[in-house]
């Protein structure tokens, strides 16, 4: 995975460069253009305007898979626990119900039952927790 930190606004040239792979050699493109992101402020697209906003993806950075390697398949029994807001984690817990979800912002501490009871739902070791 390649990270493109953009927290200071200067990355904008680089994305564009990069996305020319799309152009000049599709098949790379499929291969690595998923494998890409960029954090902190918002891209201009080319030829638009400048994004406000800020680009926050540390929810999902080590579940990047690319497409053309095979479907990513997987089932409840391979998440150990879920990473999300806290304000959402009601939503997600709804959407899969053997899993259990935490803010690892927060104090490890406040989910101790949720970590516990992912560990006995798995077997595993009580080391792990």
């Amino acid at each position: 995975m390649l990270y493109l930190n953009n927290e200071m606004d200067d990355q904008d040239e680089v994305v564009e460069a990069i996305a020319g792979l799309a152009k000049s050699s599709p098949d790379a493109a499929k291969k690595v253009l998923p494998l890409i992101a960029f954090f902190g402020k918002g891209l201009t697209p080319k030829g638009g305007t400048k994004r406000a906003a800020r680009q926050d993806f540390h929810w999902e950075r080590e579940w990047r898979y690319p497409a053309y390697r095979a479907p990513f398949e997987f089932d409840t029994n391979d998440i150990f626990i879920g990473l999300c807001p806290d304000n959402e984690i009601d939503d997600f817990e709804e959407l899969l119900e053997d899993v259990g979800f935490i803010d690892p912002r927060r104090n490890m501490k406040w989910y101790a039952n949720k970590l516990i009871a992912a560990r006995q739902r798995l077997d595993l070791k009580s080391s792990v927790v």
